[in-house]
C-alpha cells in the first residue's frame, strides 16, 4: 500500500510547498497568495468518518491540539509522516486531504 501512496504524497507535497519567497515583496506574496492556495479538508474528512478530533488524534499517534491546529488552518505545514498517518487513520487518499483551490 505504501507504494501506491506515494505518487499521491508526491503530487501533494508539489502542490503543498511554494518556492522560497526571500526575495519577495509583500505586494507580490499577496499576488501569488491570491492565485492559488493549498487547502486541508481534514475536518470535513474527519467528521465524515464521524470521529470527534481526539479520537482521530489517537489513531494518528498525534495531540489533538495538532489536529486542531490543522483544522483551523493555523498550520505552516505538514510533514509527510503526519500527512501519511492522517490518512492511514482515516482510510483516504492525500488528495482527499489536500485540494489545490484557486481564488
Amino acid at each position: 500500500m505504501e507504494a501506491d501512496l506515494l505518487p499521491s504524497v508526491e503530487m501533494a507535497l508539489i502542490e503543498w510547498f511554494t518556492p522560497p519567497l526571500n526575495n519577495v515583496g509583500k505586494h507580490q506574496v499577496e499576488a501569488i497568495d491570491s492565485i492559488c492556495k493549498i487547502e486541508i479538508r481534514l475536518k470535513n474528512v474527519r467528521e465524515s468518518r464521524e470521529l470527534s478530533q481526539y479520537d482521530l488524534a489517537k489513531l494518528a499517534g498525534m495531540s489533538p491540539q495538532n489536529i486542531q491546529k490543522l483544522e483551523q488552518g493555523r498550520a505552516k505545514g505538514i510533514q509527510l509522516d503526519t500527512l501519511d498517518a492522517l490518512c492511514q487513520a482515516l482510510k483516504c487518499e492525500v488528495n482527499d486531504l489536500l485540494v489545490r483551490v484557486s481564488s
